[in-house]
């Protein structure tokens, strides 16, 4: 990986006051001289807590900034246009989701989540998605 050197950029945090909940996180990444794009991403998300439950709304993004700087010294075109083409088809992702979480804290050490997600995905082949999931979290 010495060759390939990344940036990470990260900030965020979180505020409990009374019963109410704010998450946010906002990050930036990118891999050196790579066909990945540079990524951008954020959460916030907002919750209130009833007792044992907990009520989450949130909302995400994610974003890859389309940048040829990596084919910068290719002079081919054939080649500039492959590597082109791949990092359209690869590094060129932006979606936005945004979803509601219930949480029910039945165990000191575990909970059990049900969340329902929807959103945006830019590329052809995903488009609009929807899901749901239910899932247990340990804490240990």
């Amino acid at each position: 990986m010495s060759d390939k050197p990344g940036i990470y950029y990260y900030w965020g945090g979180s505020i409990n006051y009374s019963n109410f909940i704010v998450d946010y996180e906002a990050s930036e990444y990118v891999v050196d001289k790579s066909a990945d794009a540079p990524n951008e991403t954020y959460y916030i998300a907002l919750g209130y807590r009833f007792s044992d439950y907990i009520v989450t709304v949130h909302t995400e993004e994610f974003k890859q900034i389309n940048d040829n700087d990596f084919l910068a010294k290719v002079t081919n075109p054939i080649l500039i246009n492959t590597g082109q083409t791949i990092q359209s088809a690869l590094g060129t992702r932006n979606m936005s989701i945004n979803g509601i979480t219930l949480r029910y804290n039945f165990h000191p050490s575990a909970a059990l989540k049900i969340d329902y997600f929807s959103g945006d995905d830019e590329r052809p082949n995903v488009g609009d998605f929807k899901f749901f999931s239910i899932g247990v979290d340990l804490i240990y």
